[in-house]
């Protein structure tokens, strides 16, 4: 099929930008890990990892001590920022030759000649930031990134001699190639990320953070073009791409998480890069699955071999061994060796060449390319084995199956090498960054560096508050890692990390010292003068972009619906609203098994043997039909629908539709192909027959009819419904197990669009909104997900989904917060004017009666003293959005709109947009005003928080009910004809309830800290406000559910129809 192989595409293509699937161990490292892992204490490792960090943050310290002048003295008065220049330089250039004579061992760099060298280059190179600062000005622009080309250039002056040697020598030369390829990958790190960390300061509050977030996907661009760089350096791979690329990023995401102490944001950098390590371990879970196959392997064979006797001690005593173990085993038994067989010093007649066949495909997660790769592995492997010649053919299938172990085992020691070292850098950088800054607030050169200049000390403890909650989030996922690592491999990552320390210490501290040291001087005031870049109105735009693809930032409750709510949350206990909550999710679950408890014949015993079939057929489109009455009445109240008619139309539409689907499955055949949707339409015009008088009435009155024709939209977005998700579905069923993983990850696109659609479709139905909207879609969406799920039971899927899902919860709360802030400006301008129109002497009382007060009873309070006759001729202060601006309509005021003040009103049925970013542009606006602009924010507020609550609450119960469905069809008759149950046996229910459950407990705990956030926040019980919506709204709710379980559940069983897409074939 063309879009399975583009699926798979596009996987392989995810696979091929992650660089830790690109490489292995090799056999030497393999040894020096084991021996270091039984010699090395859990003290030392401890040690290790503890004091790496230090060295960097004192070399930076020590050369701020060096006391400077303001930049506006000019240069002539900073003589010692001339000294410390050379300095900065000179330890630069000691790092970077100590790493190129690491890359290239013959290359003459004893440490004196190092020392001198970096010397005479810091000397010249501060020579041509001297000159350059006389004639373009003091202080040079980008200082740092404008000199670096010429400092490359004397670095290279010293090595040229040894280059012209090394040029002739085919061995020496691409090492000398490859390393200068690092320097122009570091050197472009100096570029990008400071480009970035200024376009990052200009943008406003509002676009930072989701400019953050582009954060991650720098990193991943910048580790593969480094990883391509540094193929040369084979085992030291990892270390160098991580600790250029990982320090500098999470260096610049601590000054981005300063220039914006927001808890969201760095929340959500944890939850991507969660996701991201949720990736590395289900390639990590992979690799082990196909380790544990090839470990039953041997053992099978071994068994074979031994006599019978020992066969279950020798089965035993394999199995027991740890994966460290049993590959010390193979490494002691096979004596590897990457050469030809002639240049070894074994007897050709004691040595078997064994031929490592590489596979036609490789297993899921690793590309075929890097199982057996030609640079570490040659096809023709020596051994000495400890097994006798005459053995030699039943042992060779052995020991193929244990050098493939081996490999494997390579393999994941080296993601994981790169797994714990990713962590374990943004650990570090936020304990360096923070050690830094709270050193240099107190020093005196503090007032030059543009992040400290204007920090006091409670935005100091602010920041460093911030950073270190991002570094202590990231050491719980540094010991989940570890504890994950011991329990699935048995190795301890805590000294696989000491190791990697230890082992290549020089280079760790050189990349350490040089991005740390680097960062702080490109913030000093004497190496930076900005330049203006047209970059930040494209960045409003984008964000403008995804605003307006937030549905729940569209809409307010009206002044009614506040009331309602208020009077809700005084009067309901919280006992009635939890059983609002608990019992509202089972009446679908009722009618559903209800309906399935008919006895059903196979399909292929035809028609005519299924007569209850046909009866089913009936009752769930009578079902389906009430269901659709009831919300076209809702709708639209004019329509003379008792419920008698209801039920009388809604029997002679089931009827109707019946014997079409009847009909039709004798003229097609019998199952008839995607039955439910082949006769939808025939079943939408027998639902408009009856209502045909009432829709010809409704044609010529112009406030009926766009009411009429606004419900038709939702029930064609309905039925978009009906054909999208069924297609993906379909799609989804077919593709290979990896791309199942990845397609997944659509579902919250889709999810974002049909919202949209929705949302645009029913804006008749103002407050009812956000519960039409989620009670379609997202109902629908969490369906098919569970169903995803159930032919995906892999936990990293779900925990996919749910970072998704958190990271949108956490920009809607994102929102929320910046809306309670202007709320609490308003209210202190209120408390103010109040006190001052009451004189002096109440100004206290005034301020305290206005501040005490909770959201929700000052906006009753406003809302009763401005009642009809008062807020009509109100002028309202503006609110800006952006560019362009929107109004406040009184809550009493009418429906038309002055044409001298258009802009400035908004009608009651309309949909005004309200973006995040607003300000108050009237800095002389009435208390009335004032008032008026705290309620609808409030009201704006209460929409948010409804959308967002009701999204957690569906994410929530439609997992139990797709469980409780399919525990109890499972043990019915009729479960035998549901394609999705039949072939599953106990143990593959219980696996997909407990994947199902699980993504329903993390959404409880999501909705439970949802509960929590906005008590704190806004003193608003979120649990009544669920119950307020479930309740007042529940026929609503309930039709909605019971119609989109009762379909799913239906579209699933064979007597419905086969699903047959030839197109997609």
């Amino acid at each position: 099929m063309r879009l399975t192989l583009l699926v798979q595409k596009l996987a392989e293509y995810w696979e091929s930008t992650q660089v830790e699937l690109h490489g292995f161990y090799s056999v030497e490292r393999v040894r020096e890990l084991i021996a270091y892992n039984e010699q090395a204490s859990i003290f030392r490792a401890l040690a290790v990892l503890a004091l790496v960090p230090w060295p960097c943050v004192v070399v930076t310290i020590l050369v701020d001590l060096i006391p400077l002048r303001p930049p506006s003295e000019g240069l002539e008065a900073n003589y010692l920022f001339i000294v410390r220049v050379f300095l900065a330089f000179w330890v630069a250039t000691i790092v970077i030759n100590l790493q190129f004579r690491h890359s290239v061992p013959p290359a003459p760099l004893s440490n004196t000649r190092i020392i001198v060298s970096g010397a005479l280059t810091a000397v010249l190179t501060t020579g041509v930031v001297y000159a350059l600062s006389m004639n373009i000005g003091f202080p040079l622009p980008f200082g740092i990134i404008t000199v670096s080309p010429m400092w490359v250039l004397f670095m290279l002056i010293p090595l040229l001699s040894f280059m012209k040697k090394a040029r002739s020598d085919p061995e020496v030369w691409p090492l000398v190639v490859n390393t200068l390829k690092v320097w122009i990958c570091q050197e472009s790190l100096v570029v990008i990320y400071p480009t970035y960390f200024y376009i990052f300061t200009t943008l406003p509050a509002d676009a930072k953070t989701p400019f953050a977030f582009l954060l991650p996907v720098i990193k991943i661009f910048l580790r593969n073009v480094m990883s391509r760089t540094v193929v040369h350096l084979n085992d030291e791979i990892p270390e160098v791409v991580l600790m250029n690329v990982e320090v500098f990023n999470s260096l610049f995401m601590s000054y981005c998480m300063q220039n914006t102490p927001s808890m969201w944001t760095t929340l959500g950098l944890i939850a991507i890069d969660g996701a991201q390590m949720a990736a590395s371990m289900h390639d990590v879970v992979v690799v082990i699955q196909r380790l544990q196959i090839l470990k039953e392997r041997v053992n099978t064979e071994r068994g074979r071999q031994l006599l019978s006797n020992a066969t279950t001690t020798q089965i035993k005593i394999l199995r027991r061994k740890t994966i460290l173990l049993y590959t010390q085993n193979i490494l002691g038994r096979y004596k590897l060796a990457q050469v030809s067989v002639g240049s070894t010093d074994f007897p050709l007649s004691s040595v078997e060449n064994l031929e490592l066949k590489p596979k036609a495909t490789s297993f899921k997660g690793v590309p075929k390319q890097i199982v057996y790769s030609p640079s570490r592995l040659s096809k023709v492997v020596s051994l000495r084995k400890v097994f006798s010649v005459n053995d030699a053919q039943c042992t060779e299938d052995i020991t193929q199956l244990e050098l493939e172990y081996a490999q494997h085992v390579q393999k994941v020691l080296y993601i994981t090498e790169f797994m714990l070292l990713i962590n374990y850098v943004e650990v570090i950088v936020p304990v360096i960054f923070s050690a830094n800054l709270l050193v240099m607030y107190h020093l005196p050169n503090r007032v030059y560096y543009s992040q400290i200049d204007s920090m006091d000390d409670t935005k100091l403890w602010s920041t460093v508050g911030n950073v270190m909650l991002y570094c202590f989030l990231q050491l719980v996922s540094l010991v989940i890692l570890f504890m994950m690592l011991w329990h699935k491999l048995h190795i301890s990552a805590l000294k696989q990390l000491a190791f990697v320390l230890e082992k290549q210490g020089e280079q760790v501290q050189t990349k350490l010292v040089f991005w740390v040291f680097y960062n702080v001087q490109a913030t000093l005031q004497h190496f930076v003068r900005p330049f203006s870049m047209g970059i930040s109105s494209w960045i409003w735009k984008l964000t403008d972009i995804w605003e307006n693809a937030q549905v729940e930032l569209h809409g307010f409750y009206s002044a009614e619906r506040v009331r309602e709510f208020i009077k809700y949350n005084q009067h309901t206990s919280t006992l009635r609203a939890i059983f609002v909550l608990v019992i509202m999710p089972w009446p679908c679950v009722i009618i559903t098994i209800l309906v399935d408890l008919i006895p059903l014949r196979s399909p292929s015993e035809g028609l005519n043997a299924n007569s209850l079939f046909v009866l089913r057929v009936f009752l769930s489109f009578l079902l389906a039909s009430i269901v659709v009455y009831l919300q076209f009445r809702h709708s639209i109240p004019a329509a003379s629908l008792s419920s008698l008619r209801v039920l009388a139309t809604s029997f002679i539409t089931a009827t109707q539709t019946t014997g079409v689907l009847y009909g039709l499955s004798c003229a097609i055949g019998f199952p008839l192909p995607f039955g439910i949707i082949t006769v939808s339409p025939a079943w939408v015009a027998f639902l408009l027959i009856p209502l045909a008088s009432f829709l010809k009435r409704a044609r010529s009155d112009p406030e009926l009819w766009p009411l009429v024709v606004n419900s038709l939209k939702v029930w064609v977005c309905q039925e978009s419904l009906v054909v999208i998700y069924p297609t993906y579905f379909y799609i989804f069923t077919t593709l290979p197990a990896t791309g199942k993983t990845y397609f997944a990850f659509l579902l919250p696109l889709i999810k974002i669009i049909l919202r949209n659609i929705m949302s645009r479709t029913v804006v008749h139905l103002n407050d009812e909104i956000p519960e039409v909207v989620l009670m379609n879609v997202e109902v629908f969406n969490s369906l098919f997900m569970s169903y995803c799920m159930q032919n995906t039971p892999s936990i990293w899927t779900t925990l996919g989904l749910i970072a998704i899902d958190g990271a949108q919860m956490i920009a809607s709360m994102h929102d929320v917060g910046k809306i309670i802030k202007r709320m609490e400006i308003v209210r202190n301008r209120v408390a103010a004017e109040r006190a001052r129109e009451s004189g002096e002497d109440a100004t206290a009382v005034q301020l305290r009666r206005i501040q005490r007060a909770t959201i929700l009873g000052y906006t009753m309070d406003i809302i009763t003293r401005h009642q009809l006759g008062q807020a009509s001729a109100v002028e309202v202060a503006l609110i800006l959005i952006g560019p362009s601006s929107t109004g406040v309509v009184p809550f009493c005021a009418k429906a038309e709109p002055k044409k001298q003040s258009q802009s400035a009103i908004v009608l009651v049925r309309s949909k005004p947009k309200f973006g995040a970013r607003k300000v108050f542009s009237s800095a002389k606006a009435d208390v009335t005003s004032l008032e008026l602009n705290y309620a609808l924010n409030v009201r704006k507020v209460l929409y948010i928080t409804e959308f967002v609550i009701l999204i957690n609450y569906v994410e929530v119960i439609v997992p139990i009910i797709f469980s409780a469905n399919l525990l109890v069809m499972y043990h019915l008759p009729n479960r035998v004809y549901y394609s999705q149950i039949v072939s599953m046996d106990d143990g593959k229910l219980r696996k997909t309830v407990e994947n199902v459950m699980l993504y329903c407990l993390l959404q409880l705990l999501s909705l439970i800290i949802l509960f929590l956030v906005l008590w704190r926040r806004l003193r608003i019980s979120g649990l009544r406000q669920l119950a307020f919506v479930l309740e007042k709204q529940c026929e609503q709710v309930q039709t909605k559910l019971i119609f989109w379980v009762f379909y799913n559940v239906q579209a699933t069983l064979q007597h419905f129809g086969e699903c047959c897409f030839p197109m997609l074939t």
